[in-house]
């Protein structure tokens, strides 16, 4: 999706994702959901290095009830590839 944006929206979008991840962070009543959410993606993508996006995506969504709505679908892809980016890196 960001492949087909300009470069204003993309880092518009970038912004906004960052933004949520923030909120869902120190949201009281959503953080748990919010670590349950990183703990399935960082563990998915390190037993299944293979994966795609796509793929951990709807793993997550059939493995985790997202109950945050902080946690959009831009910002949980967001979240993936950055996990899948560092987990890359550490090899």
């Amino acid at each position: 999706m960001i492949d087909e944006l300009d470069a204003e929206s993309a880092k518009d979008l970038i912004q906004d994702c960052n933004e949520n991840l923030s909120r869902a962070f120190f949201d009281k009543n959503g953080c748990l959901n919010f670590w349950r959410v990183s703990e399935f993606i960082i563990q998915y993508v390190r037993d299944n290095p293979e994966s795609s996006l796509d793929d951990v995506y709807k793993e997550l969504l059939s493995s985790v009830k997202i109950t945050t709505n902080y946690l959009t679908e831009d910002t949980i892809l967001y979240m993936i590839s950055l996990v899948m980016t560092g987990i890359q890196n550490e090899s």
